[in-house]
């Protein structure tokens, strides 16, 4: 996958809630995407942020507030104290798309949680475009954790779980998965963090096989054009040849399954 390296200044035109801790900005400007894909995005006091493109036509992405562990100037914190009319900066859009690794003929199931649902509003875009419903099947903390763009999707296609029971079915969206019937010859999109990926990996690959179960992994990126090596995992780069993968190229792999990389590039346990 060639990296991109398309760079421009966009100001943001709007802000709003999604849910709790969760908020949509949306830029002044457009870029050329596929569901799936990413840009790094940063303000002059930061380095460049992956951020999944939710949608394209205008520019927005989907942004969860971080902890206090990331101190009260990390990227995230201050990006939820601008305003409209603030300026980032924009490179990319770059990575593989989900088109890229999956057959969109085929019945399709995405299963996300959080801010695992950025990229729901551009890929149903494109399956709009097909004519081709999605089966969503979605994994929240409660009711008040659910964001907009989900409750915009067809209600008949979802299956929810809420750990509170608030919403749903209760329990985590390993629940979820459980009680769907998957059509013949289906295959599933993952989007969410590691452990998820890995206990919903691990069970839909039990019912479809690993090579139908692609995962968008998200990794701490430095460069995000495959040089400094941060993002790496089993050998290959998320920001270059992901951040989507067919689960059978990760699931057995250590620094998959038991560490990610942080700040510094080395292992952390999960």
């Amino acid at each position: 996958m060639a990296v991109q390296h398309n760079h421009s200044e966009m100001r943001i035109a709007r802000i709003w809630d999604e849910c709790e801790g969760i908020k949509t900005f949306e830029l002044d400007g457009e870029v050329d995407s596929r569901a799936g894909r990413f840009i790094m995005l940063f303000d002059h006091e930061s380095t460049e942020n992956p951020l999944t493109v939710s949608y394209d036509k205008p520019l927005r992405v989907m942004v969860k507030a971080r902890g206090e562990d990331d101190g009260d100037n990390s990227f995230t914190n201050r990006l939820f104290r601008k305003k409209v009319g603030d300026r980032l900066q924009v490179t990319g859009p770059t990575g593989n798309c989900f088109a890229d690794v999956i057959d969109m003929e085929r019945p399709l199931y995405v299963v996300m949680g959080g801010c695992g649902c950025a990229g729901l509003p551009l890929l149903e875009k494109e399956a709009e475009a097909m004519r081709k419903p999605l089966w969503y099947i979605f994994g929240f903390g409660g009711r008040s954790q659910i964001p907009g763009v989900v409750r915009e999707t067809p209600q008949h296609y979802q299956s929810i779980a809420t750990m509170d029971g608030s919403a749903g079915i209760s329990g985590d969206v390993l629940k979820a998965i459980e009680a769907v019937d998957f059509a013949k010859d289906a295959q599933a999109i993952v989007c969410g963090p590691r452990k998820m990926l890995i206990a919903a990996g691990d069970m839909l690959s039990e019912r479809l096989g690993a090579d139908n179960v692609i995962v968008s992994l998200e990794a701490y990126m430095k460069c995000g054009r495959g040089i400094c090596a941060s993002c790496a995992v089993n050998g290959y780069h998320a920001c270059t040849d992901g951040p989507n993968f067919r689960y059978s190229l990760l699931k057995d792999a250590p620094d998959f399954r038991y560490c990610k990389r942080g700040k510094s590039g080395a292992p952390e346990p999960l």
